[in-house]
């Protein structure tokens, strides 16, 4: 099974920081916020696809061609158009099942490990994040029924940006979020009319948005045994 890493993108709440740096490749206690997340990868994956962009050949030069047994690949999205857009530069590699994840959050491997169990699924937290003017909005039976603006929803779910897609992906009409780019998460909402989208929840999952996020990314990584 693979997994896709979303890296292409500036990061520039981060400042100066990502001036010559992939936003992925910050670092936390001298390792790059990408490598913790490869070290919680599940046994099911196999090979690890890396969606290339800013500053991403120091994602190559860190990484190479393979890592902690484990196949690695790379694609560059050279037009930035979304993050829908970016898993197609690999389409031509990408078999059956395959995760999809933000490049700079950190996940605990027992989480991807319910997600790798579905064909098609998303990770959601109850924690807010930078960007939740949306709620995850889920079925009684678990799945995902779409997005609804915060205020109206009485138990918010926060999107992390972690997937569990198939082929099915593939066919989809992507869903347009600006003229030139094209939503991952919105693309879901309209497959979820068809097909059944498992929602699985977390708390162990944070987001770095901004310089003050490294500083707490270090106390998260303690609380959840992530360096290892």
């Amino acid at each position: 099974m693979q997994a896709v890493i979303l890296a292409a993108g500036r990061g520039r709440r981060m400042g100066d920081l990502t001036n010559r740096s992939p936003k992925p490749m910050l670092r936390i206690n001298g390792r790059p916020i990408i490598e913790y997340t490869l070290r919680q990868l599940p046994s099911e994956i196999s090979e690890v696809v890396f969606i290339l962009g800013h500053q991403g050949h120091k994602i190559i030069n860190y990484f190479g061609d393979q890592y902690q047994d484990r196949l690695v690949r790379y694609f560059w999205q050279i037009r930035l158009d979304g993050s829908a857009g970016a898993i197609f530069q690999a389409r031509r590699i990408l078999k059956n099942n395959f995760l999809v994840l933000n490049g700079d959050d950190l996940y605990h491997r027992d989480d991807l490990k319910k997600i790798v169990q579905h064909n098609l699924a998303i990770l959601v937290s109850p924690k807010p994040g930078i960007d939740s003017a949306a709620s995850v909005e889920v079925s009684e039976q678990g799945y995902l029924l779409g997005f609804r603006p915060i205020e109206l929803s009485p138990f918010p779910l926060t999107n992390t940006g972690a997937y569990g897609l198939d082929y099915h992906f593939f066919s989809q009409p992507l869903a347009a979020i600006s003229e030139r780019e094209f939503g991952l998460p919105q693309t879901l909402a309209q497959m979820a009319t068809n097909h059944k989208i498992a929602v699985e929840i977390t708390d162990r999952w944070h987001a770095n948005n901004a310089p003050d996020d490294l500083i707490a990314a270090e106390e998260f990584i303690k609380e959840n045994a992530l360096d290892y």
